[in-house]
């Protein structure tokens, strides 16, 4: 696995986790 790929799958895995977080937070 590439580091750019490897990267990308963490930032969108962080993204997903925050919004699991903030959505309920917001509603």
């Amino acid at each position: 696995m590439n580091p750019e790929l490897k990267q990308r799958l963490i930032g969108a895995a962080v993204v997903t986790a925050l919004a699991t977080i903030f959505i309920p937070m917001l509603f």
